[in-house]
């Protein structure tokens, strides 16, 4: 399921890992596909927890490929994956807030309280 939505980001803004190179447009119909994919079987767990953490994945993500920000991007990775398996800490709340608002310090704060929330 997160495999699937990362999948989806990377065919939209970088290079896929399960696709040779592929038309744009296509691409990014493919990664919508995927992030509905991954959302929709979370949703079928009952997982809201995780449909959200997802969600903001997706919509931090754009935003920081939009900011041409990948360390940002990738930080957002870190840090959905440790909300998904391990729950958000207060920490890890703010630090998204402070993605959202363009804090350049932002993709340190993911970074950190993703290696809190889920150990080295």
């Amino acid at each position: 399921m997160i495999e699937a939505i990362r999948e989806g980001e990377l065919l939209h803004y970088g290079a896929p890992r399960l696709f040779a190179v592929i038309e744009p447009d296509l691409a990014l119909l493919a990664g919508d596909r995927l992030y509905a994919l991954g959302l929709a079987r979370l949703a079928q767990l009952g997982d809201v927890e995780a449909v959200s953490e997802l969600a903001d994945v997706i919509a931090l993500c754009a935003q920081a490929r939009a900011e041409e920000r990948p360390e940002l991007a990738d930080a957002v990775w870190q840090a959905g994956v440790a909300a998904v398996g391990w729950g958000a800490s207060e920490a890890l709340q703010a630090a998204k807030a402070a993605a959202r608002v363009g804090d350049p310090g932002a993709a340190q704060a993911l970074a950190a309280a993703a290696h809190e929330v889920s150990g080295p």
